[in-house]
């Protein structure tokens, strides 16, 4: 419908968003997060790991109790990437966004449905990077994520970002800030496969 008014197809805008940091392979960066849960404000700090294309791991240090148990929803939250292979994709509008920040917004069907039922993803027309995801979850589930971002060293990456999360397994509002970034350490022994059994969660 709105393809007309975008050069690029909707394939083409994701392998776009894959290309926006090239020279970055892999990253740590540590997280605080403020949750907001059944009333309660609930601080706790993390580490986040990524490794190109598509590995993802957060491990979370001081979790109150009420959370604790949740590793595997949280490490499952968010895809580490949208890689054009892996999904149906359209070109269902575009929007300003604050800032006056002009985004496509990407429709996308996961071609084996897993725990996302589609996801829409609001893409900058200039920058390629995605400062909001709505995702919908095969369990009915809805969450949104917004981000702002900043530039370091080479790489425009997240500064903070404000969750929302309404699933069968959590209702939780969350604010995420970004600090001490590592551009490419050696993580690898983070994605062994029995590494999760020494989770700090």
């Amino acid at each position: 419908m709105y393809a007309q008014d975008s050069p690029l197809s909707a394939d083409e805008i994701l392998s776009k968003i894959s290309s926006v940091n090239p020279s970055l392979k892999t990253l740590q960066v540590n997280l605080n997060i403020k949750a907001q849960f059944m009333g309660l404000t609930l601080p706790c700090k993390g580490v986040l790991f990524l490794k190109k294309p598509d590995k993802l791991k957060v491990e979370l240090d001081g979790v109150p109790e009420i959370l604790k148990g949740k590793k595997d929803f949280f490490n499952k939250l968010l895809p580490a990437s949208f890689k054009p292979e892996d999904y149906d994709s359209t070109i269902i509008g575009r929007e300003t966004l604050k800032e006056n920040v002009d985004c496509f917004i990407l429709e996308l069907i996961p071609k084996k449905k897993k725990k996302i039922e589609k996801a829409y993803l609001w893409v900058e027309t200039e920058t390629f990077i995605t400062p909001k995801t709505k995702l919908f979850y095969t369990d009915g589930g809805i969450a949104l994520f917004m981000q702002n971002f900043g530039v370091y060293e080479d790489c425009i990456l997240p500064r903070e970002q404000y969750v929302n999360i309404d699933t069968s397994e959590l209702k939780a509002e969350a604010h995420v800030t970004f600090k001490n970034y590592i551009i490419n350490p050696d993580i690898d022994e983070k994605f062994k496969p029995n590494i999760n059994a020494d989770s700090k969660i």
